[in-house]
């Protein structure tokens, strides 16, 4: 049997560059991933007005640093706030059933009871509509479908999404070490100490 060949290898200096490289490549593939989770977050503050209703614990201030206490701000602020709106649009309908009962029983030659129970129903009308807006906003934002429980949907949706960045910002925090050392490599080291004349 002929003995194997052996691979040729490349001179240091190009094994450390192409290193260099590999670590480069991986790294912009994992920040174009993270910032597609910051650009998610944004609708999610947005939606929620969440920098607006919490001044002194803001996502954004002014970029967003992903840690394990804000990733916990995230899961609980979110689902809180789903089920404040959730219960207020439950509210208003039946504020707005209210008025539609109400607009039944008023005696129709009495125009101020009338006009009365009329823009009590448009108000309510009017909320509920804002409500049903938001939450189908929402509802596109955590691909829900129509038809299961839109609460337990976010909480699952939320933990998987929070889980995913998770594992980005560990990998993230991983190759920056590699990178670093391979960037302090001794030839290139050398490379990079030596100043560059124009």
């Amino acid at each position: 049997m002929p003995p194997k060949k052996r691979r040729k290898r490349d001179h240091p200096k190009v094994e450390q560059y192409m290193a260099v490289a590999t670590l480069s490549s991986a790294l912009a593939k994992l920040a174009q991933q993270e910032q597609q989770y910051v650009a998610l977050l944004r609708q999610v503050a947005g939606l929620t007005e969440h920098e607006a209703a919490h001044p002194e614990k803001q996502w954004f201030a002014p970029e967003f640093e992903f840690a394990e206490d804000t990733a916990q701000d995230v899961s609980e602020y979110v689902q809180q706030w789903l089920k404040e709106i959730s219960e207020l649009g439950v509210a208003i309908q039946e504020r707005r059933d209210d008025s539609i009962a109400e607009l039944r029983k008023v005696d129709v030659l009495d125009n101020d009871a009338l006009k009365n129970a009329a823009l009590s129903l448009t108000e309510c009308e009017t909320q509920l509509n804002t409500i049903q807006n938001i939450l189908s906003r929402w509802s596109k934002i955590v691909r829900h479908k129509k038809g299961t429980d839109l609460q337990k949907h976010t909480k699952k949706w939320i933990e998987r999404w929070l889980t995913q960045w998770r594992k980005t910002h560990a990998s993230t925090q991983k190759l920056l070490i590699q990178f670093r050392e391979s960037l302090d490599a001794p030839l290139l080291r050398d490379i990079l100490a030596v100043p560059q004349h124009n």
